[in-house]
């Protein structure tokens, strides 16, 4: 096959799946599927919840790094992990990752399970 030229047939293949209908806007939920618009955001652990769960004076701090960009206190850092874990366990999590973007060009990840086996029950 010569280089630098579109494969045979290509654009082809391409014009006949193009022209597939757009569904209508709730075609999912009329085929089971759930309503967007009404989950998206519903399981987010934001100011609501971190008012609610974390002491007040780190809710406050935790304030002042979201909304100024000030940095981390550290004396929270643990209290809100906690919070976060609890709210999580209670919606069923078993595990979580957090994804962050290092100061390179490299993505990274950490996934943690909230397991603990036991020899009695390895499973649990």
């Amino acid at each position: 096959m010569a280089s630098g030229g579109p494969t045979p047939g290509r654009f082809d293949r391409l014009a006949a799946v193009r022209p597939r209908p757009t569904p209508p806007l709730d075609a999912g939920a009329a085929a089971g599927f759930a309503d967007v618009e009404a989950i998206f955001g519903s399981h987010t652990f934001g100011r609501v919840e971190m008012e609610r769960r974390l002491p007040t004076d780190a809710f406050r701090r935790l304030m002042e790094t979201v909304e100024a960009g000030s940095e981390l206190d550290l004396s929270i850092a643990d209290s809100v992990a906690e919070a976060m874990k609890e709210w999580a366990e209670e919606r069923g999590a078993t595990h979580y990752t957090h994804w962050f973007q290092p100061l390179t060009v490299l993505t990274a990840e950490k996934h943690v399970s909230f397991l603990t086996p036991t020899p009695s029950n390895p499973g649990q």
